[in-house]
């Protein structure tokens, strides 16, 4: 199961989970902690294994009754889904939902919204996958741009570079790398419009989220000091209702 399906599972469960205990008569409190604990020991099989998971409910327990949750949240630290990119951090969270208490179909929410964070080290790895005539391919992220630097190998000719660039997004789903630096054997230099676009084709894109058949989007895109993060929307009136 792809990663943004299994946070769609979580975001239903965790609005399940919480009418269903505040139905068998737990107060708000111990309706609220009961919903972190069962949510948190299930997020290991439905997102992936992390080093740390954590779960906030908001909510009264006289609202639940009538299918109103203030807010659901989680974040994950060192998150590894099967089959995906590591995410260094990961949160996803979804406020002010209306729900059907009988069939537990999502009927209104304000927002719902997830970011990921992708660190050095998984956008080095992305790259050489990307790019197999790259060698020993490293990437530094700063808060102004991503720089990847590596050996160019050709059959016996090979030349060490790096190339500067900024990411962007594309059509909602791609992460792209447009290069604004280009360097080689030492000398580096702005890149002009039409070489830039030549390596933009080769480098890109360097990742397609799978978004299939969900209603989500990626918004924005940004660098921090040693991450990569990316930020996006879901419209959970779109969903599915979970099993009970």
């Amino acid at each position: 199961m792809r990663l943004l399906m299994r946070i769609t599972a979580f975001l239903l469960l965790a609005v399940a989970i919480p009418l269903a205990l505040v139905a068998g008569g737990c107060a708000d409190g111990i309706a609220r902690g009961k919903a972190e604990k069962e949510i948190l020991n299930v997020l290991p099989e439905i997102i992936g294994p992390a080093d740390s998971y954590q779960v906030k409910v908001d909510g009264s327990a006289s609202a639940m009754l009538k299918g109103e949750l203030r807010g659901v949240r989680i974040t994950g630290s060192n998150v590894r889904p099967e089959g995906l990119p590591r995410l260094a951090r990961l949160e996803a969270s979804a406020r002010d939902v209306k729900v059907d208490t009988r069939t537990y179909r999502i009927l209104s929410a304000q927002q719902a919204t997830w970011k990921g964070w992708l660190d050095e080290e998984e956008l080095s790895e992305m790259l050489r996958d990307r790019v197999p005539y790259l060698q020993e391919v490293s990437v530094r992220v700063t808060a102004d741009y991503l720089e990847a630097s590596g050996r160019a190998a050709y059959g016996r000719v090979g030349a060490d570079g790096s190339v500067r660039a900024v990411p962007a997004v594309r059509n909602g789903r791609e992460i792209w790398l447009l290069p604004r630096r280009v360097s080689a054997l030492g000398v580096g230099a702005p890149v002009p419009d039409w070489a830039g676009q030549r390596v933009a084709s080769i480098l890109n894109p360097v990742y397609v989220i799978p978004t299939e058949g969900l209603p989500l989007t990626v918004e924005k895109i940004a660098t921090e000091p040693g991450l990569l993060r990316l930020e996006g929307s879901l419209d959970v009136t779109k969903l599915a209702a979970p099993r009970r």
